[in-house]
């Protein structure tokens, strides 16, 4: 190596150091207990990752975890957030949320999870296939939130569209079609009217719904 080329290494300052990605979210959230909860992290960072650090609360980030939808049980809890920008990380972020009060007494039973368990009984299909449609409607709960999808329509046309793909036309159509009046009756999935933030919360928490109920009865 040359003098002068080693001398201005040697010599030059040293790059300045990037400061990490500003992360806001809340210091404490509340919601009583069976209401559905959610709460935005503001950050330039184009993702946000959650992290709930005790069991018993369930959470459904959206909009690539800028908004965060959650439930659970009455009790306190922890959550940990942290993004990034570039190959810089910012400092984590954590948010005590309080479910109070107790839950909700029991009501009629629940009519989906019995239309569900029906039409899986008439499909008498594999466990493979019930556990790929559930995690197909566990992503479409992630992208209900995300801007390019406009409305209802187009999104139901992806999820149909992944599940041919990845199932096939003619698995599980009683569940298939039991879950599509789901859609169509609760959020009106036909519908070209711009998606809304209510609308998309609540497509994320059917969705979710659907996929934890298909995943119960799977087993």
């Amino acid at each position: 190596m040359r003098a002068a080329t080693l001398a201005f290494l040697l010599l030059a300052p040293p790059a300045p150091a990037q400061d990490s990605p500003p992360l806001k979210v809340p210091e404490r959230v509340a919601i009583r207990a069976g209401g559905l909860g959610k709460l935005r992290a503001e950050t330039p960072g184009k993702v946000v990752k959650w992290v709930a650090l005790a069991p018993g609360l369930s959470i459904e980030p959206v909009e690539g975890g800028h908004l965060l939808y959650f439930a659970g049980l009455p009790g306190t809890y922890e959550l940990l957030a942290y993004t990034a920008t570039g190959d810089v990380p910012s400092e984590s972020a954590r948010v005590v949320v309080v479910i109070e009060g107790a839950p909700p007494a029991p009501g009629p039973p629940d009519e989906l999870r019995a239309k569900l368990a029906a039409a899986l009984a008439r499909d008498r299909g594999a466990r493979a296939d019930v556990l790929q449609l559930a995690a197909i409607y566990r992503e479409a709960a992630r992208v209900a939130g995300e801007p390019d999808v406009p409305h209802s329509k187009e999104l139901l046309a992806r999820v149909r569209k992944v599940a041919e793909a990845l199932l096939g036309p003619a698995a599980l159509p009683a569940a298939r079609a039991a879950v599509a009046a789901e859609l169509l009756a609760v959020l009106g999935m036909s519908s070209e009217e711009p998606l809304t933030e209510a609308r998309r919360g609540r497509a994320a928490a059917l969705f979710a719904r659907l996929a934890a109920l298909l995943e119960e009865l799977s087993k």
